[in-house]
């Protein structure tokens, strides 16, 4: 430590730089993940969805009636929009407008 020409603040100064940059590598390698995560959970709902508009078209519909009752509750229900916006708010630092009353 002295031998470089750095002080004991200097030291804990630098400890300090090289603890932040490492959470932010860590935070910025989870915000990777997330994003990855988001666009995945879109692409799985537009496959869904595909999916339902190609049962209702197509003359040879190949989902069971329950299947397809199933497909349509989770894709309708809001559950995959609830949860991406919720990852999106928290983890991207999307913020929303205060209303009136706040």
């Amino acid at each position: 430590m002295f031998a470089s020409g750095m002080d004991a603040s200097s030291v804990r100064t630098k400890q300090q730089i090289d603890a932040l940059l490492a959470q932010g590598r860590v935070q910025s390698h989870v915000h990777r993940i997330v994003v990855w995560g988001i666009y995945m959970l879109a692409v799985s709902a537009g496959i869904m969805f595909l999916v339902v508009v190609y049962h209702a078209i197509s003359p040879w519909p190949f989902l069971k009636p329950e299947q397809l009752t199933n497909l349509k509750q989770l894709l309708f229900s809001g559950a995959i929009g609830a949860g991406a916006s919720g990852l999106a708010k928290r983890h991207l630092g999307i913020e929303t407008k205060p209303t009136k009353d706040e």
